[in-house]
């Protein structure tokens, strides 16, 4: 019974050794602000485009064909907004790769980005739903 106790301690003393080296690392902590940083600097860049389109579809209202290519762009900053987060981290993770840091997040973070960017870009507009819903998960 005392040997089982001293092999689960020994377990849970090496999984928190483990877990403080890896996960809670410096690096980890550095590529989450860095994700973080992008994800809302993508944000406001898109928000500001978003509010400038606006501010033309209410300068342009008396001309239909202007209005309804900007109701276009409108719908098209969705996807800029994670387009964007993807190159500001692709970034981060040339500066990253350059000076030999770590950057498996930021790896990671970008792939989703690109498949938040494909889903939007294709799947956003789509009638069929289910079809939508379908190439989403392809995705």
């Amino acid at each position: 019974m005392n040997t089982s106790l001293d092999q689960l301690q020994q377990i849970w003393s090496q999984a928190q050794v483990y877990f403080s080296q890896h996960v809670l690392s410096w690096a980890m902590a550095a590529q989450i602000v860095v994700i973080g940083g992008a994800l809302l600097l993508a944000y406001k860049i898109s928000g500001g485009m978003r509010a400038w389109l606006r501010r033309q579809q209410e300068q342009y209202a008396t001309n239909p064909e202007a209005g309804a290519d900007l109701v276009i762009l409108l719908d098209f900053v969705k996807v800029i907004d994670a387009f964007l987060a993807f190159i500001l981290l692709a970034i981060a993770y040339s500066i990253a790769d350059h000076f030999n840091w770590r950057h498996n997040e930021l790896y990671a973070a970008g792939m989703l980005l690109v498949g938040l960017t494909l889903v939007r870009l294709f799947t956003d507009e789509m009638k069929n739903r289910f079809w939508a819903k379908i190439l989403a998960m392809a995705i």
